[in-house]
């Protein structure tokens, strides 16, 4: 009887080897859009009594580094998002883990083998951007790689319709996107005095900054940006480059322009210094919507071909050329705006108004735990 029940137990034992830890919500992390997602979400999903747990690559493995309840994907590329991940980081990830509900951004083909690699879980992609999807390069490793799955989420209900027409047959919600609570957060409780005495700013000096970007047509446009307020020395301008990049291509444009106005720099964060900002500048970034929603006044500097709900409704102008920015920059120097709160509320209101539901957080993780409880 007692070989027996040892027997017993080394056979529980060799199972429970090969078995995946349980876990409510399996979250995917590669790019910082999706990542910061996740992030807000944690606090929400453990208030929610749910278990959760971590496989990350790319810029994910530094954004999640801290936790506990972290499988990292070790042949993930944090330059090419279309890089596929070896067979050995797929099997590692299904044998670590038995989730219910699988959630990925969409920004590498390496989220759409993880979603597919849990085919008896509930499979959930976010997209964590305002822009419509067609042509967005960032998303197509993920479009080309993902089979068929139970739930998109998107930011806005005019995003619905694309993602519909992209992926036929699956469901589409609008959800809202957390990172816009953040920001609301940052702009509550950051005291603009003490930054500015940090940063050595004047109480009244006017203050621009310039979200960095990664695409094709972005060294052209920051070059502009850059010319023309190096013609303003007056203007104090921060410039903060995008987490995948080093800043070499920002410091080098500052360089060849001798603007000693600029600083490059990503000691602190952007959302930050947006609260003393009189007008935040973006090439495509996303970061631009998130600053608009907290009443921030911004504009973009891109070509013609690209557009978004605020372009669209006049809300944030695009310009093109040196003439163009510096006009649109002077007015605004010159200008004296509205007190936060009101513009604040205007936003806010319009964003309302897009389709953009508001405690996105709570409702992201309240449909995770009804798709769990089904």
């Amino acid at each position: 009887m007692r070989i027996f029940s040892i027997f017993y137990l080394l056979i529980c034992l060799c199972l429970s080897t090969f078995a995946g830890k349980p876990v409510d919500v399996l979250l995917c992390a590669y790019d910082t859009g999706d990542s910061n997602i996740m992030k807000r979400l944690l606090p929400e999903i453990t208030k929610n009594n749910m278990t959760y747990a971590i496989t990350a690559f790319g810029r994910g493995v530094d954004i999640f580094k801290d936790e506990k309840m972290l499988h990292i994907l070790k042949s993930g590329s944090l330059e090419n998002r279309g890089q596929l991940l070896s067979e050995t980081d797929i099997r590692s990830v299904q044998k670590e883990f038995e989730p219910k509900i699988v959630l990925a951004g969409m920004a590498s083909a390496g989220q759409a083998q993880v979603l597919n690699a849990f085919p008896k879980s509930q499979q959930v992609a976010i997209y964590d951007n305002f822009d419509p999807p067609e042509g967005k390069e960032f998303i197509q490793p993920f479009v080309k790689t993902v089979g068929p799955i139970h739930l998109y989420m998107v930011c806005a209900v005019f995003l619905v319709a694309p993602f519909q027409d992209l992926f036929k047959g699956t469901p589409v919600e609008a959800v809202g996107q957390p990172a816009l609570e953040e920001w609301r957060d940052v702009f509550e409780s950051t005291d603009r005095t003490k930054l500015r005495k940090d940063l050595g700013l004047e109480m009244n000096q006017k203050v621009i900054v310039f979200a960095g970007g990664t695409d094709d047509t972005y060294k052209k446009n920051l070059d502009i940006f850059v010319r023309t307020v190096a013609r303003h020395p007056h203007w104090k301008v921060f410039v903060t480059y995008h987490p995948k990049t080093d800043g070499s291509v920002e410091r080098a444009a500052v360089k060849d322009a001798n603007a000693r106005n600029i600083k490059v720099s990503n000691d602190i964060k952007t959302n930050s210094l947006a609260t003393i900002a009189d007008v935040l500048v973006c090439h495509k970034s996303s970061v631009c919507q998130q600053a608009f929603s907290v009443g921030v006044s911004c504009v973009y500097v891109a070509g013609k071909e690209y557009h978004n709900f605020l372009t669209d409704q006049k809300l944030v102008i695009r310009v093109e050329t040196e003439d163009q920015l510096e006009k649109y920059l002077t007015q605004k120097m010159l200008g004296q705006p509205k007190l936060w709160a009101t513009r604040l509320k205007e936003n806010q209101e319009i964003m309302t108004a897009a389709g953009i539901p508001s405690q996105a957080s709570e409702g992201i993780v309240s449909r995770l735990k009804r798709l769990m409880e089904a």
